[in-house]
């Protein structure tokens, strides 16, 4: 995958992760090109599409109108599944008539079921600077160590999009470390980074292209 384009998309959706608020966001009549190995910020305010954006290209939403294109073939609505990622969360979990029935993963259990990683486990703890006292822990009990093992199980799975939720200026403090780390691995690894964010300042020193929204 080398480029990702998209032709005037709109989409409403009500983007949501753990321990984030939620809103509605709206998405309208966006174009862009996004190219692998680069990092893309899209600043905007709550509610001006650039969650909707995120949430659209990690494939947690089909509810779009226009096209996007995966270089140069227009793809499905379910195929942004196999490229997208929004860091942060897990695999998703298997249903069965609309029922999950399977148990939460562990760190390690996730990494391990990755079947064409290019990194061993041990390589990724050490890449991802995970602890390996949390490796047996479901993601919803390592803190903020959830970037890092996010974005590690991620492209252990091969995913080539990978999308933050909305950023506060606020959480440049907390977690703008782990966020440029991930971020930059991915760009050495020929990946696309999407980080929507209130202001530039959380990402400015390290983003290659800075998209505003509703300017």
């Amino acid at each position: 995958m080398n480029q990702v384009e998209l032709k005037n998309i709109s989409l409403k959706c009500k983007p949501a992760i753990m321990n984030f608020d939620s809103w509605q966001d709206q998405l309208s009549h966006f174009s862009y090109t996004f190219t692998a190995g680069k990092i893309y910020a899209v600043v905007c305010k709550p509610g001006e599409g650039g969650w909707a954006l995120s949430y659209l290209l990690s494939g947690k939403t089909q509810a779009y109108k226009g096209e996007i294109l995966i270089d140069g073939d227009i793809i499905n609505r379910r195929s942004l599944q196999s490229y997208g990622w929004y860091i942060g969360e897990e695999l998703p979990k298997k249903t069965l008539l609309g029922i999950r029935y399977r148990k939460e993963l562990t760190i390690r259990e996730q990494l391990e079921s990755a079947v064409s990683s290019q990194y061993t486990v041990s390589e990724l703890v050490d890449l991802f600077e995970l602890a390996p006292t949390r490796m047996e822990r479901v993601m919803r009990y390592i803190s903020n160590e959830r970037w890092n093992a996010s974005t590690a199980i991620g492209h252990a799975h091969g995913k080539r999009i990978f999308c933050f939720p909305w950023l506060e200026d606020s959480i440049k403090a907390l977690i703008g470390y782990r966020v440029q780390y991930c971020c930059e691995f991915l760009k050495q690894n020929k990946c696309i980074s999407i980080v929507p964010v209130r202001s530039q300042s959380i990402i400015e020193d390290f983003a290659d292209e800075i998209i505003f929204l509703n300017r």
